[in-house]
């Protein structure tokens, strides 16, 4: 498990966040297509972009995930504080961990739909280029930690800004 943070121990949450990684990425990419068409296209018209993002069906997601790892890390960075509580609804530990997760990661989306540059980045590196901007991964990074009022340092990892 790779720490993010130093209280970052939360390993059944964290492996539950890589069980997801590939549907999660997925929908980041999807729910962004949808943003981007309703705040930027709302009459429907149809040009090259529009056809370009509304025909593609096979994403391009390698590197996406070093976004999705972040996304992740600043999800249990705002919520590590309950990893040891008592269920009483008969849920385990991991589905619970599992239901949470994908709640938040559906809140991150809902919250960052506000920031169109984002989602432009995104689809750009996703879709329009398919990846031939690599720093559109360093932007999305940065994006994600200055929307969420973090900074994020290789040696030191996720700390909140002051």
């Amino acid at each position: 498990m790779q720490k993010f943070f130093s209280s970052d121990f939360n390993q059944q949450l964290y492996a539950i966040q890589q069980q997801e990684l590939n549907q999660m990425l997925k929908e980041l990419v999807e729910k962004g297509r949808m943003v981007y068409l309703q705040l930027h296209n709302p009459l429907g018209l149809k040009d090259d972009t529009v056809r370009s993002l509304e025909d593609c069906e096979d994403y391009f997601l390698e590197g996406l995930e070093e976004v999705y790892q972040l996304m992740a890390a600043i999800y249990r960075f705002n919520n590590g504080e309950y990893q040891l509580s008592f269920l009483f609804d008969g849920r385990s530990l991991e589905e619970k961990y599992q239901d949470d997760w994908q709640k938040g990661f559906a809140k991150m989306l809902f919250e960052l739909g506000l920031n169109t540059r984002f989602h432009q980045t995104l689809l750009d590196y996703c879709i329009l280029n398919r990846g031939n901007h690599q720093a559109a991964i360093s932007e999305l990074k940065r994006m994600l930690c200055q929307f969420y009022r973090l900074k994020f340092d290789l040696k030191k990892g996720i700390t909140p800004l002051v």
